[in-house]
């Protein structure tokens, strides 16, 4: 496989990655924090061994006192390989100004 291949093929494990982890948080004990996850709007960069990808969140949920909220935030996720296999190094979620 050539380089360039290989980088295209490692986004797409890393973006899979990225959206199973969503799909976890969605379904963990904080319900619909990433309900309106766009994928389209994940941004993605692999190399042979590292990677990192950034993107906004629509994020909500009910908080305990049974009040809702609606909120958009910004998300990075760094990545390493290891023996084959992606792992979130780091993971930075914050809100952008103004919002």
């Amino acid at each position: 496989m050539m380089k360039q291949e290989q980088s295209i093929a490692d986004a797409g494990r890393v973006r899979q990655l990225l959206l199973d982890w969503a799909t976890a948080a969605r379904t963990g004990a904080r319900d619909a924090i990433l309900q309106g996850h766009d994928p389209d709007v994940l941004v993605v960069v692999a190399g042979s061994d590292v990677a990192f990808a950034s993107g906004l969140i629509k994020c909500g949920g009910t908080l305990l006192d049974d009040r809702t909220f609606e909120d958009l935030v910004r998300a990075t996720f760094c990545l390493q390989k290891r023996s084959g296999e992606w792992l979130v190094t780091h993971q930075h979620i914050s809100r952008p100004a103004g919002g």
